[in-house]
């Protein structure tokens, strides 16, 4: 450099004059520029030669006279000026320093960063699986008060009980009969309201409400998914639970007898309760609680003063 000649030719200025330089301008063809104090400390500006380059280029760090330099680069910083200090940041969010000329490495922190992928989610691990009642339709989707699970959607399901109490075919009616399942039910706490799963030759099935399901016996074991599963000739498990829970068994009262175009036998409707049924004297129907078939809900006929348990279905 045509500015540093006074330092390369000693015979032609002395060590004197070349002090006497004291901030004297400086510039090299690259285009850098600079200051010579009286201690020979050289401060470069910048340039662009081979020797002092600024650059913001991906990868090189920029480079000032006080020899601290800032670079954003991806991963890689060129050395600083000797005695300076190197800060780099990468694509990682990673910070490193580096004295006397040394050269960041740039690696990515892996400790106080965070991410997810298109697979990660935020909700806790579910501890039950799908399609129960503590993770329905999805998880975390909880199925509130007697709402139990049913293909992934949450239904109200129904209690169904046999009687630990028997009658004979004097019932008082079907309305005696409910009144009965009722009286149960409320002595047992189990709250809300109660029919029996009775029949007369006025009316059929068509006072209960017929809505909801599962149907689940007092032990949680569901019986039949809905109304028609239930009132059709089988159920999924015998009902021989009573209102509290205990196993119990024997025939019911029912009214139905399960014979296409037989007459009904319901005891007079449920009026009477004497015995040697057939011919003028009233029969009645029952079924069979140790059964899941046809047989479940009526299939034969018996006196009237038989003592018999009732089937009670919650509304």
């Amino acid at each position: 450099m045509r500015s540093l000649r006074c330092l390369w030719f000693a015979g032609c200025l002395s060590a004197a004059a070349c002090s006497a330089l004291t901030q004297a301008d400086l510039s090299d063809e690259g285009g850098s520029t600079g200051t010579l104090d009286a201690t020979s400390n050289l401060t470069v500006t910048g340039g662009d030669d081979d020797g002092v380059q600024p650059s913001v280029d991906e990868g090189s760090a920029s480079q000032g006279g006080s020899g601290s330099t800032s670079s954003p680069s991806e991963g890689t910083t060129s050395a600083g000026v000797d005695g300076g200090t190197v800060a780099s940041t990468d694509e990682g969010g990673s910070a490193g320093t580096t004295s006397n000329g040394a050269t960041s490495n740039g690696a990515t922190s892996s400790g106080d960063t965070s991410s997810s992928d298109d697979g990660s989610s935020d909700s806790a691990s579910c501890d039950e699986p799908l399609g129960t009642t503590e993770n329905c339709g999805a998880c975390g989707e909880v199925c509130g008060g007697s709402d139990v699970c049913t293909e992934n959607a949450c239904t109200s399901s129904r209690r169904v009980f046999l009687s630990s109490a028997q009658y004979n075919g004097n019932l008082g009616g079907v309305t005696g009969a409910d009144e009965a399942c009722q009286t149960l039910a409320d002595a047992a706490t189990l709250g809300g309201l109660w029919r029996a799963y009775i029949i007369d030759s006025k009316q059929g099935l068509s006072r209960h409400s017929m809505m909801g399901g599962p149907y689940l016996r007092m032990d949680g074991m569901s019986i039949a998914n809905d109304w028609t599963d239930l009132s059709d000739e089988s159920i999924g498990a015998t009902l021989n639970i009573d209102e509290s829970g205990n196993s119990v068994g024997g025939n019911v009262w029912t009214g139905l007898d399960n014979v296409v175009g037989a007459f009904t036998h319901t005891c007079s409707d449920w009026t009477y309760d004497g015995p040697n049924c057939l011919g003028v004297i009233p029969c009645g129907a029952a079924g069979e609680s140790g059964t899941t078939d046809e047989h479940w809900d009526g299939f034969w006929i018996f006196d009237c003063d038989s003592l018999y348990r009732l089937y009670c279905i919650e509304q």
